[in-house]
């Protein structure tokens, strides 16, 4: 089963005129809502961690893929969280 990414996070909007009618559609390009949570939340975890004071340790490239396991993490947590939303939108 594929993870859900959220979709496209900056999607274009590609307008296509015909006789009668624009007819639109989104070209999903570009990195999905998924990646985008996870950079947001690793700039996070960098800003108030000691990653960002310690750049020259030697314990430096297990931080970062520490924490970008956690920014990740983080980014499921939110689209799960914004899909529960979405069901209760949904049912009301």
């Amino acid at each position: 089963m594929q993870k859900n990414d959220g979709g496209p996070a900056f999607p274009r909007l590609s307008v296509t005129r015909y006789t009668g009618g624009d007819i639109f559609s989104v070209e999903g390009t570009g990195m999905s809502i998924r990646d985008w949570f996870a950079g947001e939340a690793m700039k996070g975890f960098i800003a108030n961690s000691e990653i960002s004071r310690n750049w020259n340790s030697d314990a430096l490239e297990r931080a970062m893929e520490t924490t970008a396991e956690a920014a990740y993490k983080q980014a499921d947590a939110m689209l799960k969280a914004r899909e529960a939303i979405d069901h209760v939108c949904a049912n009301r």
